[in-house]
């Protein structure tokens, strides 16, 4: 059985207080090492991931974009700070956007006769019985 990705309510935050260490392998693993231990996560399964505190390594921009590629927000907080820091890739259209698609689509011309010819083609198709013969739907060349 193939792997599935995991749905957003299987996914969970992490909170890294302190951190140490931070890399991401070539398999999206994210590795962490901070005040209280080390966790090994696959990207996939993180919703959000929380720094607290002064943390003292140096963080790759190459990793905090695999993490963000993934639509994982990074939250960034300390004590002394009045508000949180969010590291996030924007807003993403959803790969199953229908409607997104659909007007995308129509503004390309060509598509436009197309889906129009393929729609008559279909309503004449089930009219069929009110007109046994009906016009051809190509166009004319000019």
């Amino acid at each position: 059985m193939q792997n599935k990705k995991p749905y957003k309510s299987r996914r969970v935050p992490v909170w890294l207080p302190y951190l140490k260490e931070f890399s991401v392998d070539k398999k999206n693993i994210a590795h962490f090492v901070y005040n209280g231990g080390e966790e090994h996560i696959d990207i996939d399964t993180i919703s959000t991931l929380m720094i607290y505190g002064e943390n003292e390594c140096t963080i790759k921009t190459s990793n905090l974009e695999k993490i963000v590629r993934k639509g994982v927000p990074i939250v960034y907080h300390r004590r002394n700070i009045a508000s949180s820091i969010y590291f996030t890739s924007g807003v993403r259209p959803d790969p199953s956007d229908t409607l997104t698609a659909q007007l995308l689509a129509r503004q390309n011309k060509h598509k436009q006769k197309h889906i129009a010819r393929a729609l008559l083609h279909a309503k004449f198709h089930s009219s069929k019985w009110l007109v046994p013969n009906p016009l051809s739907l190509a166009l004319p060349t000019a």
